[in-house]
Protein backbone atom coordinates (compact mmCIF):
# COMPACT_ATOMS: atom_id res chain seq x y z
CA UNK A 1 0.00 0.00 0.00
CA UNK A 2 1.58 3.12 -1.13
CA UNK A 3 0.85 6.27 0.60
CA UNK A 4 1.76 10.10 -0.35
CA UNK A 5 4.84 10.24 2.22
CA UNK A 6 6.11 6.34 1.49
CA UNK A 7 6.08 7.90 -2.74
CA UNK A 8 7.82 11.03 -1.67
CA UNK A 9 10.45 8.69 0.48
CA UNK A 10 11.12 6.76 -2.44
CA UNK A 11 11.73 9.41 -4.94
CA UNK A 12 14.10 10.85 -2.17
CA UNK A 13 16.06 7.91 -2.35
CA UNK A 14 15.94 7.54 -6.12
CA UNK A 15 17.38 11.29 -5.96
CA UNK A 16 19.80 9.96 -3.87
CA UNK A 17 21.23 7.25 -5.40
CA UNK A 18 21.38 9.66 -8.75
CA UNK A 19 23.57 11.75 -6.71
CA UNK A 20 25.46 9.00 -5.47
CA UNK A 21 26.54 7.82 -9.23
CA UNK A 22 26.92 11.26 -10.65
CA UNK A 23 30.15 12.10 -7.95
CA UNK A 24 33.54 11.53 -8.58
CA UNK A 25 34.25 12.69 -4.96
CA UNK A 26 34.27 9.50 -3.17
CA UNK A 27 33.22 11.57 0.46
CA UNK A 28 30.42 12.56 -1.41
CA UNK A 29 29.23 9.50 -2.88
CA UNK A 30 29.48 7.44 0.58
CA UNK A 31 27.54 9.93 2.16
CA UNK A 32 24.96 9.85 -0.60
CA UNK A 33 25.16 6.16 -0.74
CA UNK A 34 24.83 5.70 2.99
CA UNK A 35 21.39 8.46 3.55
CA UNK A 36 19.98 6.51 0.87
CA UNK A 37 20.71 2.79 2.59
CA UNK A 38 19.33 3.91 5.55
CA UNK A 39 16.17 5.49 3.65
CA UNK A 40 15.44 2.00 1.78
CA UNK A 41 15.63 -0.04 4.67
CA UNK A 42 12.83 2.47 6.58
CA UNK A 43 10.64 2.55 3.59
CA UNK A 44 10.59 -1.03 3.35
CA UNK A 45 9.80 -1.28 6.79
CA UNK A 46 6.86 1.16 6.79
CA UNK A 47 5.44 -0.60 3.92
CA UNK A 48 5.12 -4.11 5.54
CA UNK A 49 3.18 -2.32 8.40
CA UNK A 50 1.13 -0.51 6.10
CA UNK A 51 0.31 -3.63 3.66
CA UNK A 52 -0.16 -5.77 7.11
CA UNK A 53 -2.52 -3.87 8.50
CA UNK A 54 -3.97 -3.55 5.28
CA UNK A 55 -4.81 -7.38 5.40
CA UNK A 56 -6.13 -9.56 2.37
CA UNK A 57 -5.05 -6.38 -0.15
CA UNK A 58 -1.72 -7.12 -0.60
CA UNK A 59 -0.19 -10.68 -2.21
CA UNK A 60 3.42 -11.44 -3.51
CA UNK A 61 3.79 -10.72 -6.91
CA UNK A 62 5.91 -12.53 -9.72
CA UNK A 63 8.43 -10.27 -11.25
CA UNK A 64 11.53 -10.80 -13.85
CA UNK A 65 14.85 -9.31 -14.79
CA UNK A 66 16.95 -9.77 -17.64
CA UNK A 67 20.76 -10.86 -17.30
CA UNK A 68 22.72 -10.11 -20.18
CA UNK A 69 25.50 -11.82 -21.23
CA UNK A 70 28.99 -11.02 -20.56
CA UNK A 71 29.19 -11.76 -16.77
CA UNK A 72 25.61 -12.80 -16.93
CA UNK A 73 26.50 -15.47 -13.99
CA UNK A 74 27.50 -12.71 -12.27
CA UNK A 75 24.75 -10.20 -12.96
CA UNK A 76 22.49 -13.04 -11.73
CA UNK A 77 24.50 -13.79 -8.11
CA UNK A 78 24.29 -9.88 -7.43
CA UNK A 79 20.29 -9.67 -7.92
CA UNK A 80 19.76 -12.98 -6.39
CA UNK A 81 21.49 -11.60 -3.05
CA UNK A 82 19.99 -8.56 -2.69
CA UNK A 83 16.33 -10.24 -3.72
CA UNK A 84 17.09 -12.37 -0.65
CA UNK A 85 17.99 -9.07 1.48
CA UNK A 86 15.13 -7.53 0.86
CA UNK A 87 12.63 -10.16 1.87
CA UNK A 88 12.31 -11.15 -1.66
CA UNK A 89 13.17 -14.99 -2.96
CA UNK A 90 14.79 -15.46 -6.58
CA UNK A 91 15.39 -18.63 -8.98
CA UNK A 92 17.44 -17.92 -11.95
CA UNK A 93 16.69 -19.57 -15.54
CA UNK A 94 19.03 -20.25 -18.14
CA UNK A 95 18.14 -20.06 -22.10
CA UNK A 96 18.70 -22.57 -23.70
CA UNK A 97 22.10 -22.59 -25.44
CA UNK A 98 22.70 -19.08 -23.70
CA UNK A 99 24.28 -17.14 -21.43
CA UNK A 100 21.53 -14.79 -21.35
CA UNK A 101 19.07 -15.95 -18.43
CA UNK A 102 16.26 -14.06 -16.20
CA UNK A 103 16.18 -13.68 -12.68
CA UNK A 104 12.69 -14.44 -11.58
CA UNK A 105 11.54 -12.71 -8.39
CA UNK A 106 8.65 -13.80 -5.58
CA UNK A 107 7.72 -10.81 -3.13
CA UNK A 108 5.56 -7.79 -2.41
CA UNK A 109 5.24 -5.28 -4.46
CA UNK A 110 7.08 -2.60 -2.17
CA UNK A 111 10.00 -5.22 -1.56
CA UNK A 112 10.70 -5.57 -5.05
CA UNK A 113 10.50 -2.34 -6.34
CA UNK A 114 13.68 -1.73 -3.64
CA UNK A 115 15.37 -4.63 -5.56
CA UNK A 116 15.00 -2.59 -8.70
CA UNK A 117 15.69 0.44 -7.30
CA UNK A 118 19.23 -1.33 -5.93
CA UNK A 119 19.65 -3.48 -8.29
CA UNK A 120 20.91 -1.27 -11.33
CA UNK A 121 23.64 1.35 -8.61
CA UNK A 122 25.54 -2.16 -7.22
CA UNK A 123 25.41 -3.36 -10.93
CA UNK A 124 27.13 -0.07 -11.58
CA UNK A 125 29.76 -0.37 -8.88
CA UNK A 126 30.38 -3.81 -9.54
CA UNK A 127 30.98 -3.64 -13.30
CA UNK A 128 32.74 -0.26 -13.19
CA UNK A 129 35.45 -1.51 -10.18
CA UNK A 130 35.89 -4.72 -11.97
CA UNK A 131 37.40 -2.95 -14.93
CA UNK A 132 39.05 -0.94 -13.34
CA UNK A 133 41.37 -4.19 -11.79
CA UNK A 134 44.83 -4.68 -12.88
CA UNK A 135 45.10 -8.52 -13.90
CA UNK A 136 48.46 -10.13 -12.68
CA UNK A 137 50.49 -11.06 -14.99
CA UNK A 138 49.95 -15.23 -15.31
CA UNK A 139 46.58 -14.63 -14.63
CA UNK A 140 43.20 -15.72 -16.43
CA UNK A 141 41.96 -12.69 -16.62
CA UNK A 142 38.16 -13.71 -16.59
CA UNK A 143 39.10 -15.89 -13.27
CA UNK A 144 40.62 -12.64 -11.54
CA UNK A 145 37.39 -10.58 -13.00
CA UNK A 146 35.10 -13.17 -12.12
CA UNK A 147 36.73 -13.46 -9.03
CA UNK A 148 36.49 -9.91 -7.79
CA UNK A 149 32.73 -9.60 -8.58
CA UNK A 150 32.20 -12.55 -6.67
CA UNK A 151 33.99 -10.82 -3.84
CA UNK A 152 32.05 -7.63 -4.12
CA UNK A 153 28.57 -9.34 -4.10
CA UNK A 154 29.46 -11.01 -0.91
CA UNK A 155 30.34 -8.25 1.01
CA UNK A 156 28.29 -5.60 -0.61
CA UNK A 157 25.38 -7.65 0.00
CA UNK A 158 26.38 -8.15 3.53
CA UNK A 159 26.13 -4.78 4.03
CA UNK A 160 22.41 -4.44 3.33
CA UNK A 161 21.46 -7.55 5.27
CA UNK A 162 23.17 -5.40 8.05
CA UNK A 163 21.23 -2.38 6.83
CA UNK A 164 17.93 -3.93 6.74
CA UNK A 165 18.54 -5.97 10.19
CA UNK A 166 19.35 -2.76 11.73
CA UNK A 167 16.32 -0.89 11.01
CA UNK A 168 13.82 -3.75 11.57
CA UNK A 169 15.72 -3.43 15.46
CA UNK A 170 15.19 0.24 15.64
CA UNK A 171 11.32 0.19 14.98
CA UNK A 172 10.84 -2.74 17.03
CA UNK A 173 12.39 -1.13 19.66
CA UNK A 174 9.71 1.89 19.22
CA UNK A 175 6.89 -0.42 18.97
CA UNK A 176 3.96 0.50 21.48
CA UNK A 177 2.06 -2.19 23.14
CA UNK A 178 -0.86 -1.08 21.25
CA UNK A 179 0.62 -1.35 17.81
CA UNK A 180 1.32 -4.39 15.49
CA UNK A 181 4.68 -5.61 16.40
CA UNK A 182 7.27 -5.18 13.69
CA UNK A 183 9.44 -8.38 13.97
CA UNK A 184 5.86 -10.45 13.78
CA UNK A 185 4.70 -8.54 10.51
CA UNK A 186 8.20 -9.40 9.07
CA UNK A 187 7.89 -13.46 10.05
CA UNK A 188 4.51 -13.24 8.78
CA UNK A 189 5.18 -11.65 5.38
CA UNK A 190 8.33 -14.32 5.06
CA UNK A 191 6.05 -17.19 5.31
CA UNK A 192 3.90 -15.96 3.14
CA UNK A 193 6.30 -15.26 0.72
CA UNK A 194 8.07 -18.58 1.27
CA UNK A 195 4.97 -20.22 0.96
CA UNK A 196 4.34 -18.67 -2.93
CA UNK A 197 8.02 -19.68 -3.75
CA UNK A 198 7.35 -22.70 -2.74
CA UNK A 199 4.70 -23.69 -4.52
CA UNK A 200 5.72 -22.53 -7.59
CA UNK A 201 9.15 -24.06 -7.74
CA UNK A 202 9.10 -26.59 -5.72
CA UNK A 203 12.52 -28.21 -7.11
CA UNK A 204 15.35 -26.26 -7.73
CA UNK A 205 19.18 -27.18 -7.98
CA UNK A 206 22.42 -25.64 -7.00
CA UNK A 207 24.29 -23.66 -9.15
CA UNK A 208 27.43 -25.14 -10.48
CA UNK A 209 31.09 -24.55 -8.87
CA UNK A 210 33.32 -21.54 -10.24
CA UNK A 211 36.92 -21.47 -10.16
CA UNK A 212 37.66 -17.64 -8.48
CA UNK A 213 41.54 -16.56 -7.89
CA UNK A 214 41.92 -15.41 -4.29
CA UNK A 215 43.46 -12.21 -4.43
CA UNK A 216 41.11 -10.87 -6.40
CA UNK A 217 37.96 -12.53 -4.46
CA UNK A 218 39.44 -10.30 -1.53
CA UNK A 219 40.21 -7.16 -3.45
CA UNK A 220 36.87 -7.51 -4.75
CA UNK A 221 35.54 -8.14 -0.81
CA UNK A 222 37.03 -5.05 -0.13
CA UNK A 223 35.29 -2.86 -2.63
CA UNK A 224 31.99 -4.83 -1.42
CA UNK A 225 32.79 -3.62 2.16
CA UNK A 226 33.11 0.11 0.83
CA UNK A 227 29.90 0.17 -1.41
CA UNK A 228 27.02 1.41 0.37
CA UNK A 229 24.13 -0.10 -0.41
CA UNK A 230 24.55 -3.92 -0.68
CA UNK A 231 21.28 -9.03 2.38
CA UNK A 232 21.51 -12.39 3.39
CA UNK A 233 24.67 -13.29 2.56
CA UNK A 234 25.87 -15.49 -0.40
CA UNK A 235 28.61 -18.11 -0.27
CA UNK A 236 29.66 -16.18 -3.40
CA UNK A 237 32.64 -17.83 -3.36
CA UNK A 238 33.98 -21.35 -4.94
CA UNK A 239 30.18 -22.80 -4.11
CA UNK A 240 27.97 -19.92 -4.88
CA UNK A 241 24.63 -21.57 -4.95
CA UNK A 242 21.47 -19.89 -6.85
CA UNK A 243 18.56 -20.81 -4.44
Amino acid sequence: MTTTASAKKFDRIRKLLAKAEGTTNEHERQAFMEAAQGLIAKYGIDQARLGYLASGREKPELRSIAVLDPWSKEQAALLHGIANALRCRAVVRRMPRSKDGTVELVGFAYDLERVELLYPSLLLQMLGGMRQQHVPSGESTTIYRRSWMFGFITEAVAKLEAAEKHAADEQTAKDQPSEVSTALVLIKNDEVVDTLFARLYPRLRKARSVKVSGDAWNRGAEAGRRADVGGTRLNAGPQAALR
